[in-house]
């Protein structure tokens, strides 16, 4: 086999071959450090920042980690970024390529090649590590002498997290035989969240093949087989990011065609070498799997591809069965494209696809049957066997008490164990509450959680999971649950499942007006039976309280939202103070409301503001001052402005500092948006001593009176007090 991709773990050309480049290190550099991080970079300018500071964030210490940082020639300001942490914190390597390269592999070979580490890790420069990930993962492995380790993974997609490929990371476990991993193990084989022994590395020369695709499979998938067991943990390691505007490395790793190529290449390698043979089949099985996915169940590709193309795919996968010599479809993890395949792999395109289309119907719209404690789905192709399903869990009962609640659901199932019950929480997937298996009559089983800790969950919405098999999760369906007395408990049907809402957890989401009111979207988690409206509460009187009822209420996934209409001539009505914010629910029930996404609006002209403590409220207080100032031998006119509109002010008073007499009140009259008083000299001169100057509002409310720097032209007995303000002397 020709070697262009430098695939053989013999020689050095992979570092031989490598291209020039501009070296830039930090002053401090330990020559034996922990662990050595590598990173290859185009254009992750946005992220580094990012990237880099979980880096020199660690509790492990930046003392203890090398950073190998390669740029690809980026043409943004990757590089500028970089040198500041050169220059700020020890231990950076950053290696500036004379020349672009085009993949990830050559720039991970060139911080592999110069890592002076214990372990190694591998980032990439968009996604992030949890500050305790590299003392996680040098922890498990120092005890248990394994060679490679690896740990759980958040993906993050426009701000929406999951965690993904739970069958790496859903176990704390040492010495643990490869041949022994779930083929759903391989639906990642990238860097994140893994780390490897230096020595290994070095021993059998192991490099990243020279391919746009699959070189990191083959990189770590080789690591694996030589070290023959792995260390892993359920401890969160790496953040992943997947939004849809990062573009970087991985988006230029080509289309369909060339990623199939690479990895077809990368499997005739392994079956060559003659690896862990079962561990071989189930890497090249789950990806096999992906790939079938990929081709026949995304339905763009059959707007893409004629019959003839399609064929053509069928034909290679055909040849890797003959090749490899099994079934790759035994190991599929999802039945019907088990079943798929086997129709696909006689090229009988039609019924293929006819297949298909009913498997990916929803499951309530599918005739079902169940036979020997197995559901199974019945496509109308008379001569397709009906199609089991591998685990389905239906809501048959829920108790709350003083002690505990109950969770009896009936399940149906060819598992080999059914684990537990978990309520995960739908905006942090890391956060997990387990619900114990406590007693199994025929297919009813029961979960049971205290009272106590059931009352403790904090407010937001979950997921209610039954995990199984150790890695597998899956629904509950609402099914017969009494919808009353469930949502009496917080829980809800979420779609056709069953969902949890623990008391609401409300966040500010937009502000916006027009001429007649103001809008206030609020986004609400938790759990609810109503959401009734918002309450202003004066800070200063409990008694002076104003409701406004919610509208519009809409239910989303994650989350719910409410609008709560504010007319502008009631808010006119407000004392000029502040006023506090709670949401009202379930009739009389109150909660403060956070200041949440306005943080991203300019809210200040409104009167609404976030406190201290991060919750939303409204100051219809305002700053009065001096807009405009004249006078002449016979009066002054003083025009006074408001910062708040609907604080209007109706006179100036002028009150004797010493005595606290009034002496004299001058009506405003209001143009546009500045109130006008003229006041005669004669009248001013009347009254003796130093007077401070008020505004009053409608509501009696009286203001000290701003004096701006642009009023910089007072005369006569007018003049700034020592805080600002305007006096008379």
């Amino acid at each position: 086999m020709s070697d262009e991709f430098l695939m053989s773990l013999e020689g050095d050309e992979w570092i031989t071959s490598q291209p020039d480049f501009d070296l830039h290190q930090s002053k401090v550099m330990n020559p034996n450090p922990i662990v050595s991080v590598v990173i290859p970079n185009w254009n992750n300018g946005v992220y580094l920042r990012r990237a880099m500071d979980s880096i020199v964030n660690q509790t492990l210490g930046i003392e203890n980690i090398e950073v190998l940082f390669t740029d690809d020639k980026s043409t943004d300001d990757s590089m500028e970024i970089m040198k500041e942490y050169v220059n700020q914190y020890p231990n950076f390597s950053v290696f500036e390529l004379k020349q672009n390269t085009g993949a990830a592999a050559v720039p991970r070979n060139v911080g592999l090649a110069r890592a002076n580490g214990k372990y190694l890790a591998f980032l990439d420069p968009d996604d992030w590590y949890l500050e305790t990930a590299m003392e996680t993962l040098v922890s498990r492995l120092d005890a248990s002498g394994d060679d490679f380790g690896i740990g759980g993974i958040i993906e993050v997609t426009d701000s929406r997290l999951k965690k993904v490929f739970a069958a790496i990371s859903y176990q704390e476990v040492q010495n643990y035989p490869i041949e022994k991993l779930p083929a759903k193990f391989y639906s990642w084989m990238g860097p994140q969240g893994i780390m490897v022994r230096h020595s290994l590395v070095k021993e059998h020369n192991l490099h990243f093949p020279i391919m746009r695709t699959s070189d990191d499979q083959k990189f770590f998938f080789e690591a694996m087989a030589l070290a023959g067991t792995i260390t892993q943990t359920t401890e969160i390691i790496n953040w992943l990011n997947h939004d849809s505007n990062n573009v970087g490395l991985m988006k230029l790793a080509g289309k369909s065609a060339e990623i199939f190529d690479n990895a077809k290449r990368l499997w005739y390698y392994l079956v060559e070498k003659q690896y862990n043979q079962e561990a071989t089949r189930r890497l090249i099985a789950r990806k096999l799997e992906i790939q079938f996915n990929r081709f026949f169940y995304t339905p763009a590709m059959r707007v893409v591809l004629t019959d003839d193309e399609f064929n053509d795919v069928i034909d290679q996968f055909k040849a890797i069965e003959t090749d490899f010599g099994y079934d790759p479809s035994n190991y599929f993890d999802v039945e019907d494209k088990k079943v798929a395949w086997r129709i696909m792999m006689n090229h009988d395109l039609q019924k293929g696809f006819d297949y298909i289309s009913w498997a990916r119907t929803p499951e309530g719209a599918k005739v079902r049957k169940i036979v020997d404690g197995t559901v199974y789905a019945v496509p109308p192709m008379s001569d397709i066997q009906p199609t089991a399903f591998r685990f389905r869990a239906y809501g048959q009962q829920l108790k709350l008490d003083d002690n505990k609640l109950q969770i009896t659901a009936n399940i149906f199932t060819t598992a080999n164990q059914v684990n537990e019950l978990v309520i995960r929480r739908l905006a942090d997937p890391d956060e997990t509450y387990v619900v114990p298996l406590v007693n199994v009559n025929g297919s009813e089983y029961t979960f049971e959680m205290s009272a106590e800790n059931f009352a403790a969950l904090p407010g937001a919405k979950y997921q209610v999971l039954i995990r199984w098999d150790g890695f597998n999760y899956s629904n509950v369906v609402y099914d017969n649950f009494e919808y009353t007395a469930a949502n009496d408990y917080g829980f809800y049907k979420r779609g056709n499942v069953l969902g949890l809402r623990t008391r609401p957890v409300p966040e500010a989401y937009s502000l916006s007006e027009n001429d007649d009111e103001y809008t206030l979207t609020i986004r609400v988690s938790g759990w609810w039976n109503t959401l009734d409206g918002v309450m202003f509460i004066n800070r200063k009187d409990e008694n002076d309280k104003r409701f406004f009822k919610a509208v519009n209420n809409k239910d989303y996934r994650n989350y719910s939202t409410v609008e709560v209409q504010i007319p502008k001539t009631e808010l006119s009505a407000f004392k000029a103070v502040k006023y506090s914010m709670q949401l009202i629910w379930n009739e009389n029930q109150t909660g403060f409301i956070s200041f949440g996404s306005l943080a991203e609006q300019d809210v200040t002209t409104s009167g609404f503001y976030e406190t201290d403590k991060g919750n939303l409220a409204l100051n219809n207080s305002a700053v009065i001052y001096l807009n405009q100032f004249s006078q002449n031998a016979e009066f002054v006119e003083l025009g006074i402005t408001s910062s708040n509109n609907r604080v209007v002010i109706e006179k100036l008073a002028f009150t004797n500092r010493k005595t606290m007499d009034l002496n004299l009140q001058a009506d405003a009259k209001a143009e546009d948006d500045i109130h006008i008083v003229v006041l005669s000299n004669a009248e001013v001169d009347g009254i003796a001593g130093n007077h401070k100057i008020e505004a009053i509002a409608s509501d009696g409310t009286r203001f000290a009176v701003a004096v701006p720097d642009k009023v910089n032209n007072l005369t006569g007995r007018y003049y700034i007090t020592n805080k600002g303000n305007l006096g008379l002397k």
